[in-house]
């Protein structure tokens, strides 16, 4: 086995190119005079609509297109949308058998709405008169060189193809509604219209208490206050979630057990923070768990102990009370936060507590998060709850939830999965059974139709092999993915604390190890099992094959291009004998008001090896380059665009061949960075990159690599994982078992 390197070197940068270019249709794009028609109509609507309805002179507009559509291909001229007059405050997805098509939602100046009309009025008729109802690419792209004149001077020759490109792409045009929901309780946002929204709510005879402001356009409302709201301004209802307050404890299935453990008192051992319902003190790990009651003064039973109390015995000793899963990873202390009862509470409460406790509690790194709601998360919109982790853990670089993907106790295999499991930053775990098939209680992703959640499933237990914890009755055996979560916290803990990589390393190498050598599933992602199952051996996550070079770089997207040429592949008979793999990890801002298009920034990795064009990557990826014609559905499904996950990988083949030698046998990475304003993020954005050399002839090169690395002035240095256990064995050599 070898080690896993880390590799330091110095990533250069370049801005961006401009590429602005002409609009243009798709090489088989029509537009015909019919379609501008419907347009017309379909805005002649909204100008009736809105003339009594205006928001600050303002309107709401919806835009379907007919596609998943890319920036560069939203409307440019309709609804004055290439000026700063206009924004754009939502987007969601509308789903059929066989499509998917994006919906944009605007706030626009309502004079645009009557300038649109006009220029559409003149562009029909010149297509009618000029091109006989119909006009295609190759005419659009005559016009732009100005081989064909406009016969008419009303519109300009560039107003005239904008507005065909935006009739090309749009399905129709219309006023926001609110999508119909049954829940007794809301979290309401009404869309960004910069307006104080409190006092029209007050006029319309709605009052919010103070606790159930969550910001200026989300509010929790009850069924009674939500009928009125829909009723008179349903138009202003950008989502509304079902609430988070159900949460009940999972019930345990209780065996007897006559084992008894004991814990010398803790070190200096990491701690993991544990925000769960409330802990038994009268267990044996008692010492190891520093408990802060949140809800101090609540009546709480035992019931109410339970859950949190087993979560953390699977973080503090979870490998002795499971000897099948003995991780290698040692014992870690914890910081309990009893956050939940099993009679609900307020989620803004409840999240207005969490972020209290991080921003309280800086020296925790990984937070357990092992409570969720039984209620499915909405196909549009991510939850109040996942977003307020996944801001956490934007706000602060070095924190990272490990969260629970909830759990179906109806076995139907059919539910989603349940807020806070949707959310993007964070890992979410699934439960498997020991065979590597899905829990009887699962519950599936994606989320938002896109991202992939669960990320990764781990053993969780199940009817008949169940997870054994310790609660005040001692060991008993349950299931359920509260269990999986927190032996997922203990390997997170172990790579950040015991080894000192950081989150985005960290997290990168667990999604690595559990996707393996298995390219299929990085495009048909699991909807139970994510990536795939994290081996149970911390060994296993930080060693490589001896025909395999595992290292890890880290490092900060700061401009548009972020790339390292000189990685040294060792070379063998004039070849590169080499297949690879390349995981991505990075923590995205989010904008929980844009729907669908969630995550703000995008990072596209190109690896492979350095020719005089440039990287030829090992996916054949062509985002980013100059003659690159790629829809954005297919950069989505095949790169996955806008994740902050990415795998890409070789397949492995009987007959391998060998890889041809270019630029003296130098690979190179590219890390290019986007975002979805139209102002690019000065921040900096960190990402973890895991990347895997396989050689197959089964030859062990990594010291060639590395001596070659050091003369290319690339810092390397070994993982010993070995070392690391032999300190946590020496920890636990007192620790007893009582029979």
């Amino acid at each position: 086995m070898n080690d896993i390197l880390r590799i330091k070197g110095q990533f250069g940068h370049n801005t961006r190119k401009s590429q602005v270019g002409m609009p243009s249709l798709p090489a088989n794009g029509t537009v015909k005079s019919e379609q501008i028609g419907q347009m017309i109509l379909q805005l002649q609507y909204l100008q009736v609509y809105w003339s009594d309805k205006k928001i600050n002179d303002n309107a709401l507009i919806s835009i379907e297109y007919n596609r998943v559509v890319a920036k560069s291909n939203r409307v440019r001229r309709l609804i004055a949308s290439n000026t700063t007059k206009t924004r754009i405050v939502g987007a969601k997805f509308n789903k059929g058998e066989s499509y998917i098509h994006h919906i944009i939602t605007y706030y626009a100046p309502y004079d645009s709405i009557q300038e649109s009309i006009y220029e559409l009025i003149t562009v029909k008729s010149i297509v009618d008169k000029q091109f006989n109802g119909s006009v295609n690419k190759s005419i659009v792209d005559k016009i732009n060189k100005k081989e064909i004149r406009l016969n008419s001077n009303a519109i300009s020759r560039t107003s005239f193809v904008n507005l065909i490109v935006d009739s090309f792409y749009v399905e129709k045009i219309f006023v926001p509604t609110p999508e119909s929901t049954e829940a007794d309780t809301q979290i309401v946002t009404l869309y960004d219209t910069k307006e104080d929204y409190r006092k029209w709510l007050t006029v319309l005879g709605i009052e919010i208490e103070l606790k159930n402001i969550i910001d200026k356009n989300t509010f929790i409302l009850d069924k009674a206050k939500y009928e009125i709201l829909v009723n008179k301004v349903p138009y202003l209802v950008s989502m509304a979630v079902k609430d988070f307050a159900k949460y009940e404890p999972i019930e345990s299935n209780e065996l007897p057990s006559h084992e008894v453990f004991t814990l010398p008192p803790p070190t200096n051992e990491p701690i993991i923070g544990v925000i769960d319902s409330f802990f038994d003190d009268s267990v044996y790990f008692s010492e190891w768990v520093d408990v802060c009651d949140e809800l101090k003064g609540i009546p709480v039973d035992n019931k109410d102990r339970e859950h949190g109390t087993a979560v953390d015995s699977i973080i503090v000793d979870g490998h002795r009370i499971n000897p099948t899963f003995n991780d290698g990873c040692g014992n870690f202390r914890v910081r309990h936060f009893s956050l939940i009862t099993s009679n609900g509470y307020n989620s803004i409460e409840i999240m207005k507590k969490v972020r209290k406790i991080v921003t309280q509690n800086r020296d925790i790194k990984v937070w357990n998060f092992s409570i969720g709601s039984a209620l499915e998360i909405n196909e549009n919109f991510i939850s109040y709850q996942a977003f307020e982790l996944d801001k956490l853990q934007n706000e602060f670089d070095d924190i990272i939830f490990v969260v629970a993907g909830t759990n179906d106790n109806s076995h139907s295999m059919k539910k989603r999965i349940g807020a806070p499991a949707d959310s993007i930053n964070s890992i979410v775990v699934n439960s498997i059974k020991r065979g590597g098939e899905p829990a009887a209680y699962s519950r599936k992703g994606p989320v938002l139709s896109f991202y992939n959640k669960p990320d990764i499933a781990y053993y969780g237990g199940d009817k008949n092999e169940p997870i054994r914890v310790c609660t005040r009755n001692g060991a008993i055996s349950t299931c359920g993915t509260s269990f999986a979560a927190p032996f997922i916290a203990r390997k997170i803990a172990f790579l950040i604390h015991r080894v000192g990589l950081s989150r985005e390393i960290a997290k990168a190498l667990i999604v690595d190890s559990a996707i393996g050598w298995k390219p299929n599933r990085i495009n048909n992602i699991h909807s139970y099992i994510g990536m795939g199952v994290v081996p149970i051996r911390i060994e296993d996550i930080l060693h490589s094959n001896d025909d395999e070079i595992r290292f890890v770089i880290t490092s900060e997207a700061s401009t548009y291009d972020n790339y390292l040429y000189r990685i040294p592949v060792p070379i063998s008979n004039n070849m590169q004998p080499y297949i690879a793999k390349a995981t991505l990890c990075y923590f995205s801002e989010c904008e929980r008001n844009q729907g669908v298009d969630y995550t703000s920034t995008e990072l596209d990795i190109h690896f492979g090896r350095i020719t005089n064009k440039g990287i030829k990557t090992i996916n054949d990826n062509c985002q980013n380059t100059p003659d690159s014609r790629i829809i954005e559905a297919s950069a989505r499904n095949y790169y996955r665009k806008w994740d902050n996950i990415k795998v890409i990988c070789e397949r492995q083949k009987d007959r391998g061949k060998a890889k041809s030698l270019y630029e003296n046998g130098f690979w190179g990475i590219s890390i290019k960075k986007t975002e979805r304003n139209s102002k690019h993020s000065p921040n900096l954005v960190k990402f973890g990159l895991v990347i895997t050399l396989k050689n197959i002839y089964g030859e062990n090169l990594i010291n060639e690599f590395i001596q070659k690395c050091a003369i290319n002035e690339l810092l390397v240095s070994s993982i010993n994982v070995e070392e690391r256990v032999r300190i946590n064995t020496k920890i636990e050599e007192d620790i007893e078992l009582e029979d």
